[in-house]
């Protein structure tokens, strides 16, 4: 590792808190002009993506949105249990949505939405940490390749902790969001990597998968995202305790040795790698 990784790993960091310092100020400012919630949250979701964008952009990263076909074709299966969940959810989330009151304009207002929120937190958490912390520590061994998949989690939850600043937010419900986060996150990363790193399959599994537990939680039904938090708290910490463990089980198991052996990169590899 030399410092131009470390630079790059650090700059990677700083574009995540500061493109969400930027969307927290301004997407408040935009939803202060618009009186129908849902354009609103879109809006504003919409205003992040253009900073996530231009993080990308300043960072001369625009690489991280490749795409290996043949990779994702062999490692789709991966986010089988993250499948089975967001069809799960959708379902499920039929029932409490049965008697919405939301008209056809602001459910299109939530599914851009919950595109959005895929595209800009796949691109910050995979595509910048993520890749950053593989730089750093290397890809010769399947140690290095956890200590980058679970440190992208652990910022992925640390970015959702911030949730306890908000006002009528309890910071126990804030917290447990946040540590279940890290291990999704961490999760996501191992479907990333399994895929060839293709952000693309990310990002439409990710903004599905919020999109239909927001859609469980009632967002279409009049709860906010104060209400929606809240409910994060309510399973406690047994609750918590399972789904890290569910998270963390499925995380070793996608990256077990045997598994990942052809994505290894060998030192030898990495040392006559040209510069890009």
């Amino acid at each position: 590792m030399d410092n131009k990784e470390k630079r790059e790993l650090l700059l990677a960091i700083a574009a995540v808190f500061v493109s969400l310092f930027l969307y927290r100020f301004f997407g408040r400012m935009v939803k202060g002009l618009v009186k129908d919630e849902f354009l609103g949250n879109m809006l504003a979701q919409a205003v992040f993506a253009l900073f996530v964008l231009a993080a990308v952009l300043l960072l001369k990263k625009t690489e991280i949105f490749r795409s290996d076909l043949n990779a994702l074709i062999n490692g789709w299966f991966s986010a089988g249990f993250l499948l089975f969940l967001t069809l799960f959810l959708f379902c499920a989330g039929t029932l409490p949505s049965a008697n919405m009151t939301v008209t056809t304009v602001q459910i299109l207002y939530f599914a851009v939405q919950i595109l959005l929120i895929g595209f800009c937190e796949e691109t910050l958490f995979r595509g910048l940490v993520q890749n950053s912390l593989h730089a750093y520590f290397g890809e010769d061994n399947r140690k290095h390749v956890l200590l980058a998949v679970f440190i992208a989690g652990a910022v992925f939850g640390l970015t959702h902790l911030t949730n306890g600043l908000q006002p009528g937010v309890d910071l126990f419900a804030a917290a447990c969001q946040a540590t279940v986060t890290a291990f999704m996150g961490a999760y996501l990363g191992a479907v990333y990597y399994r895929t060839g790193k293709n952000l693309w399959y990310l990002m439409l599994l990710h903004g599905l998968y919020d999109g239909g537990a927001l859609i469980v939680s009632g967002a279409l039904s009049g709860n906010n995202m104060v209400s929606i938090i809240g409910a994060s708290g309510s399973a406690g910490v047994q609750g918590v305790l399972i789904w890290v463990g569910v998270y963390l089980v499925l995380t070793l198991f996608l990256l077990r040795k045997d598994r990942i052996a052809s994505f290894l990169k060998e030192p030898e590899f990495r040392k006559t790698e040209p510069e890009v």
